[in-house]
């Protein structure tokens, strides 16, 4: 993973929401944050909708 500005260095999030009844993982993503210029988003384009709480163990 390389930012724009060709930085490798990355600051990652990991957020996930869950079903408030019925259990389960609604969906899990990543965010990042290049340390070199401040740049946000999601660079590995990853997310899961829709899970075991399992999931929970990996991010």
């Amino acid at each position: 993973m390389v930012c724009v500005c060709e930085e490798e260095g990355f600051n990652i999030a990991a957020g996930y929401s869950l079903y408030g009844d019925i259990g389960g993982i609604r969906s899990l993503a990543t965010a990042e944050r290049c340390v070199a210029c401040g740049r946000i988003g999601s660079f590995t384009s990853w997310m899961v909708r829709g899970g075991e709480m399992e999931l929970l163990d990996l991010a």
